[in-house]
C-alpha cells in the first residue's frame, strides 16, 4: 500500500469519511502478476467477482485478464455490462434458478453445474448455448477451518469423484454433454504443492472422460506468488492434466489475491472512551463494513497503528452491536476525536459484504487512478436504503 498516497487522502478533508479507497496502480499490477502466471503455464486469467464487484474496476482489469468468474447472474450481468467486450464469462454456483437460465446462456460462455440434479434437469438446455462444465470435489481438505475449505466433509459445493464416475457409466448421454470441469479446494494459500496434489486426483476422471473434456478450471484460493518464478506446483499440475489430454485448455481465477492489498478503508475518530486501562476509541465505520472482523476474527492491519506503540486503544464502530469491535492496537501517539486512520488490504470480502445495519451509511468510494487522478463515488443515500423494500 502507498503511504504517501493513505496520507494525501487521510489528510484531504474534502474527502468524507468513512470511504472504500481502491488504488488502481496496485490492482493492475495483480493483475499482470496473474497474467504473467497463466502466460508461463499456457492457461487463462480469470478474476473472481465475489471478491470485489466494483464496476469502476472491471474495464481496465478486462484489458489485461481473458474474463471474469461469477457466482450468481448480478455478477454475469456487471462482468457483460462493464468488461471489455469479448471478455469469456463464466458461471459457477451451489445452484442455478430456472428462471434465470435463459438470461445465463446469453451473458456466458461458460456454466458450470454443481450437481447430477442439475445436469438432468438443465444439462441438454445448456449444452446448446454454452460450454457445460461440472464442479467436482476431489475430497481433499488443505483448509484448517472448515468455514473456509470447499472439501469440508459433507460440502455441498461439486460431486466426489467416485461418484462422478459411476454416474457416468451409467448416463453416458449426459457425459458428453459435459465439455469442462471445475474444482476448489483451497483458500488464501501460498503452497501449489496443493494444486499438483489436487490435479493428481483428478487425473483419473480426466483418463476415464476422455477427450470430450475441453478445459479445466482450477478454481482460485491462491496468492500470487512474489517473485516472478512459476511455482513449481503450478506447473506440475498443469503438466499432470495435460499429460492425459495435451489440448485441455486450463483456467486461473483467483479473487483475493487479485484486489485484496489493493484497497483501504479510511475513517474517522468520533470519540475516546476512557473506560479502564485500554481505552475506547468509537469510529464513524463498523465492523458491518467489514463483517470478516465479526464473522472469523479477521485483524486487518490498521495506519498508522504499530504492534510496539505506546498508546493502546480497543477500536470499536458506531453501531449498537456489543461486538462491534476491530481489536486493540497501538499508537506512537494518543488519537483524538477527529483523527483518521485506515484498515488495510481489505479489497477482498469488504465491500462486497458490507451492510447498513443500524441505518448507518456505507462508506463512499475513492477510486484512485494510475496518473493520480481520483474518482469518488458516494454510497447508498436514504432512500436506497429506505425504499429498498417499499411498495411500488
Amino acid at each position: 500500500m502507498k503511504r504517501d498516497v493513505l496520507d494525501r487522502i487521510i489528510g484531504d478533508t474534502g474527502i468524507a469519511t468513512p470511504v472504500f479507497v481502491c488504488f488502481e496502480e496496485l490492482l493492475l499490477d495483480n493483475c499482470r502478476s496473474l497474467r504473467r502466471l497463466a502466460d508461463a503455464v499456457g492457461a487463462r486469467a480469470l478474476y473472481s467477482l465475489k471478491a470485489l464487484a466494483l464496476p469502476a474496476i472491471l474495464p481496465p482489469m478486462s484489458n489485461i485478464l481473458d474474463g471474469f468468474s461469477a457466482s450468481s447472474l448480478f455478477e454475469a450481468q456487471i462482468a457483460a455490462d462493464h468488461g471489455r467486450a469479448g471478455s469469456s464469462i463464466h458461471l459457477t454456483t451451489p445452484a442455478l434458478r430456472p428462471q434465470e437460465i435463459p438470461q445465463f446462456s446469453a451473458l456466458c460462455d461458460h456454466v458450470t453445474l454443481n450437481s447430477f440434479g442439475e445436469l438432468q434437469r438443465h444439462g441438454k438446455a445448456l449444452a446448446s448455448k454454452v460450454e457445460l462444465g461440472l464442479r467436482v470435489n476431489p475430497e481433499l481438505s488443505f483448509v484448517g477451518d472448515a468455514r473456509y475449505d470447499p472439501c469440508a466433509p459433507r460440502s455441498r459445493l461439486g460431486v466426489t469423484l467416485g461418484s462422478a464416475a459411476s454416474f457416468f457409466d451409467e448416463n453416458r448421454a449426459l457425459a458428453t454433454a459435459i465439455r469442462g470441469l471445475h474444482f476448489h479446494t483451497n483458500c488464501e494459500s501460498e503452497d501449489f504443492d496443493h494444486l499438483r496434489q489436487t490435479a493428481a486426483r483428478i487425473v483419473p476422471l480426466l483418463k476415464r472422460l476422455g477427450a470430450a473434456i475441453g478445459w479445466i478450471n482450477l478454481g482460485g484460493g491462491y496468492y500470487l506468488p512474489e517473485v516472478e518464478e512459476v511455482p513449481e506446483g503450478l506447473r506440475a499440475a498443469a503438466d499432470l492434466l495435460r499429460g492425459v489430454n495435451s489440448a485441455v485448455e486450463l483456467y486461473l481465477e483467483p479473487g483475493t489475491a487479485i484486489v485484496q492489498d489493493a484497497a483501504a478503508i479510511v475513517t474517522t475518530v468520533l470519540d475516546v472512551i476512557e473506560r479502564g486501562p485500554v481505552p475506547s476509541v468509537i469510529l464513524d465505520t463498523t465492523i458491518n463494513h467489514l463483517p470478516e472482523v465479526f464473522e472469523y476474527r479477521y485483524a486487518p492491519e490498521v495506519y498508522p497503528a504499530n504492534e510496539s506503540g505506546q498508546f493502546r486503544y480497543m477500536l470499536a464502530g458506531s453501531s449498537c452491536l456489543a461486538g462491534d469491535v476491530f481489536g486493540e492496537y497501538g499508537f506512537d501517539r494518543p488519537l483524538e476525536v477527529g483523527d483518521r486512520i485506515c484498515f488495510l488490504d481489505v479489497g477482498s470480502y469488504s465491500l462486497v459484504k458490507a451492510n447498513m445495519f443500524n441505518g448507518i451509511p456505507m462508506p463512499s468510494l475513492c477510486y484512485v487512478r494510475t496518473d493520480g487522478s481520483r474518482r469518488t463515488i458516494s454510497g447508498p443515500t436514504y432512500e436506497t436504503w429506505a425504499n429498498f423494500y417499499a411498495a411500488s
